[in-house]
């Protein structure tokens, strides 16, 4: 049977969440090891994503494979695994249920602070200026993010504007540091939470956001069905459920763009990518009344009757 597991982990002492072939210390290697050792048998477990050294994690689900789940052994391997990882809950879903692929939506946070304090040491980074160049800023951080740059050798004296904060200069009440204000550049957001949701042909007549996404919902499953060749597992050899995990992203022109699909067979991916590029044309999403990308995932799901 197969089980989410809700989590939350402090990744200070930990290189990150997925295991490594060596005994380094990883949340994903510690929580295997402590079934593994309750179990007496070798046990594995999914991720919903990856995070890095350091990084921690305040809602994230994985999934497992078990004969049975209960809260005798939750509990036994919540007290053999490291202080700082806390399993918080299970639940039982169904065998095709997937942490990483049927994951709604992802957000990751990066604090930064103005002046020395103690107390937020290690959860936030202390950037000891007055004020600093949100463009500039988030161009750094960016970078960051996709690998090209590490924060240590981000330079950030190229973003700031004035002198360093004293150490006895604290802020007055409702006041925040200065920002040299700049169009802000929203990214991607994901379908589950988009202010105001892209609106496929035929919905434009809904009254509010929550209609025009079930509407959605339904017509792209509808388009889906009926324009997948589902006989198509069957001339692969494939039997019983298939099920094929598709994420797409509707740009801020209203055009579906960047299809990827996972599949049992690469032609049901080739066949999932053909159909979902054919979408229509849509209105784009909107967040904070700016035309932005909306990052939407589809599970096709279907049987191979033998």
């Amino acid at each position: 049977m197969r089980y989410f597991i809700k989590l939350q982990y402090d990744g200070s002492n930990h290189h990150g969440w997925q295991s490594q072939p060596t005994e380094i210390a990883t949340i994903q290697g510690d929580i295997e090891k402590a079934f593994s050792k309750i179990l007496r048998e070798k046990i594995e477990v999914v991720g919903c994503g990856r995070t890095d050294t350091g990084v921690h994690a305040r809602d994230y689900y994985m999934h497992m494979d078990l004969d049975h789940l209960d809260w005798k052994l939750f509990g036994r391997v919540n007290r053999l695994v490291s202080d700082n990882i806390a399993l918080l809950n299970f639940k039982a879903v169904t065998d095709d249920a997937h942490a990483r692929f049927d994951a709604s939506s992802r957000s990751y946070e990066y604090h930064i602070h103005f002046q020395k304090n103690p107390f937020i040491s290690g959860r936030s980074f202390l950037f000891p200026y007055k004020s600093y160049d949100r463009k500039k800023m988030k161009e750094g951080f960016k970078k960051i993010l996709r690998g090209e740059l590490s924060i240590e050798d981000f330079d950030f004296r190229t973003v700031v504007k004035g002198e360093p904060s004293k150490p006895d200069e604290t802020p007055k009440k409702g006041k925040k540091p200065a920002v040299e204000e700049a169009d802000e550049e929203i990214d991607d957001v994901p379908f589950a939470v988009i202010e105001n949701v892209p609106i496929y042909p035929g919905c434009e007549k809904k009254k509010n956001n929550t209609e025009k996404k079930n509407c959605m919902s339904e017509k792209v499953q509808k388009f889906v069905q009926k324009k997948f060749n589902t006989e198509l597992a069957g001339d692969l050899g494939l039997e019983g459920r298939q099920r094929i995990a598709v994420q797409f992203k509707i740009d801020k022109n209203g055009d579906v763009v960047n299809v990827r699909a996972r599949a049992p067979h690469p032609k049901l991916e080739q066949e999932a990518v053909k159909v979902v590029k054919a979408l229509p044309k849509m209105v784009p999403g909107r967040q904070r009344g700016t035309a932005v990308g909306v990052l939407y995932s589809l599970p096709i799901l279907f049987q191979v009757e033998n």
